[in-house]
């Protein structure tokens, strides 16, 4: 397995290749934009909202199968930003919060992080603009169903 070596930046053509042909026809491509609000399946939340007198917390994190879990500095700490205009509403820190409930070894989402902004009240649509992952918090675009395997 390859790892990207060093961060991607915005905005950014990034393409996985195959040469060979070996892994998939060399005529399908794997080709992908980065967008600093683009979704991401790294950051959890409630994507039906959040009631603004309630608590409000995201997890971060995400497995990578054999590269281990995804590090994200937790010196960064998280915004919040209006959705409609780009403008940073809500800064706050990021905490660690290990999953539970594995039996199995290595254990998974021992890495994750938690962002909690229940002090936030400000109703609207709000995304999160980490340059560390730069992936949406809040659904803002529609919600995309997961997929079964």
């Amino acid at each position: 397995m390859n790892r990207a070596l060093s961060p991607i930046g915005d905005p950014q053509k990034v393409e996985v290749k195959n040469p060979s042909g070996k892994l998939w026809p060399t005529n399908l491509q794997f080709i992908a934009s980065t967008q600093p609000l683009r979704y991401g399946p790294a950051i959890h939340v409630n994507q039906v909202g959040y009631v603004a007198s309630f608590p409000k917390q995201a997890m971060i994190g995400y497995y990578h199968g054999r590269l281990g879990e995804m590090n994200v500095p937790l010196q960064l700490g998280f915004a919040l930003v209006d959705a409609a205009t780009g403008a940073e509403v809500y800064r706050g820190s990021l905490t660690p919060r290990a999953d539970v409930g594995y039996d199995y070894d290595p254990v998974p989402y021992q890495n994750v992080l938690q962002a909690d902004f229940s002090d936030f009240a400000t109703p609207g649509k709000i995304t999160n603009r980490r340059k560390a992952t730069c992936l949406i918090l809040a659904s803002c675009p529609p919600a995309r169903p997961r997929p079964r395997w």
